[in-house]
C-alpha cells in the first residue's frame, strides 16, 4: 500500500521508483536491487534511477541503511530501507480537512513538495562541490590511470557534471574499474581526464565493466568519440 501523500507530492518517475523499491522490499523489509535491475523495471535508463533514487532520499522517503558488493566484482550495491510516511500523510490529510496546517507542519510538507528540475538538488549538488573534492578525484585518477594527466578547466567542468548524477564514491569506482581493464587502458589511458568524465553514459558503462574484458564494439565507438574530442 502506498500513502496517498506520494501520489500528490511526487513527479512520475519518483512515484514509479518508489513504487519499485517498496514492492522488492515488502513491509518490512529493504530493498538491495541495483539500478540496472530497478531500471529494467520501471522502461528508464540506471541513471535516471540514481538521479531520483537520491531525490527520494533527500526528501526522506527512503534511507540508506548499507550496502555490499555485486559478486567477485569491485561494485556495490545500497540497500535502502523505505521509510514509513504513513503518520505524515495521516497528518497532512487530517489537517488539510481541519482548514490551514499550523506554520511547522506547512513547513515539514513543502519541504516534501517536488522541485523544478532546474533547481532541484541532485547529487553532490545539494552540498555543493569543492576544490578538496575535485582534487580527490583527480588524484584518484592520477594514481590509477596516467600520472602525467592534467586537470584543466574543461576537465572540472566535467567532474562537476558527473557529480550531479553520481557520488564521489561511484566515480572512484569508475576509475578504478576502468584501470583494472587491459583493453581499457591499453586503448584509452592517453585520452585524459576531460574525455573520461565527458558525459553519464560513458561513467555508465565503466561502473558496469568487468575487468580484462573487452566491450563488443566498444573500440569503434571510442575511436569515433575520441575524433569528437
Amino acid at each position: 500500500m502506498i500513502p496517498y501523500f506520494i501520489v500528490n507530492h511526487s513527479c512520475a518517475y519518483e512515484q514509479s521508483l518508489y513504487l519499485v523499491m517498496k514492492r522488492i522490499a515488502s513491509e518490512t523489509g529493504s530493498c538491495w536491487a541495483s539500478p540496472q535491475t530497478i531500471a529494467k523495471m520501471m522502461g528508464v535508463a540506471p541513471n535516471t534511477v540514481r538521479k531520483y533514487r537520491k531525490k527520494l532520499e533527500q526528501r526522506g522517503w527512503i534511507r540508506k541503511i548499507g550496502s555490499r558488493p555485486i559478486g567477485r566484482t569491485n561494485q556495490v550495491t545500497h540497500e535502502y530501507e523505505i521509510v514509513d510516511l504513513w503518520k505524515l500523510n495521516i497528518d497532512f490529510y487530517s489537517q488539510k480537512r481541519k482548514g490551514s496546517p499550523d506554520e511547522s507542519f506547512q513547513h515539514k510538507a513543502e519541504s516534501l513538495q517536488p522541485m523544478l528540475e532546474k533547481s532541484a538538488p541532485v547529487g553532490n549538488k545539494e552540498k555543493g562541490i569543492d576544490e578538496e573534492l575535485l582534487k580527490k578525484i583527480y588524484a584518484h585518477y592520477t594514481e590509477k590511470i596516467r600520472n602525467s594527466s592534467r586537470l584543466t578547466n574543461g576537465g572540472k567542468a566535467k567532474i562537476k557534471k558527473r557529480l550531479e548524477n553520481y557520488t564521489t564514491e561511484e566515480l572512484l569506482m569508475a576509475i578504478d574499474n576502468f584501470s583494472e581493464s587491459k583493453w581499457w587502458m591499453e586503448n584509452n589511458s592517453h585520452q585524459g581526464v576531460e574525455w573520461f568524465f565527458k558525459n553519464d553514459e560513458r561513467i555508465d558503462k565503466l561502473l558496469n565493466l568487468k575487468p580484462n574484458k573487452k566491450p563488443e564494439a566498444e573500440s569503434k565507438y571510442d575511436q569515433l568519440e575520441a575524433l569528437k574530442d
